[in-house]
């Protein structure tokens, strides 16, 4: 069985990491000289667009999953949370890096939003997360993909919180 993470740690490490490069792309426009009425709608716009489609495909899917899922297999081993933020710098590595490469075209505003809105979608997320996981007492994870990039779309499970929990 392929290792299982915490869902929630990579929620959290995406979101923050994303909504910083986002607004990092907005900050870098207007830095260029990008007017400001012509950095921040097309953020804005492309924000909130990024954000409706995430929370209507993906959120809607995860948070569908989590409130059905069993346990994994006893087998299952459990990626250590350093070992899961590592993997989401890898892939905010990649975003800062096409960020870059926009800033001279003045279009780093437009990819900040497109990264700020999905990254303000997984923090809410994660967020709702936590509420889910102290009122049902569980944990939820989610296999690890075979890459940084695989997407969110992997077998979600929860196990129990407490030793006391497992005993029932």
């Amino acid at each position: 069985m392929r290792p299982i993470a915490q869902v929630r740690t990579e929620l959290r490490t995406d979101g923050v990491g994303q909504v910083v490069l986002g607004v990092g792309g907005l900050l870098a426009a207007l830095a260029i000289g990008v007017a400001p009425a012509r950095a921040v709608v097309p953020f804005a716009v492309a924000a909130l667009v990024l954000a409706g489609v995430q929370l209507a495909i993906m959120t809607r899917w995860l948070r569908g999953e989590a409130a059905s899922a069993g346990p994994p297999g006893a087998d299952a081993p459990v990626e250590p949370a350093g070992h899961t933020v590592r993997r989401s710098l890898i892939k905010l590595a990649l975003f800062l890096g096409v960020l870059v490469l926009m800033v001279p075209f003045g279009l780093s505003g437009v990819f900040g939003g497109v990264v700020a809105g999905i990254g303000a979608v997984d923090l809410g997320t994660s967020f709702w997360l936590d509420r889910q996981e102290a009122g049902r007492s569980v944990t939820v994870f989610r296999e690890v993909g075979t890459s940084p990039f695989s997407g969110g779309r992997r077998a979600i499970y929860t196990r129990p919180t407490s030793a006391s929990t497992l005993d029932t």
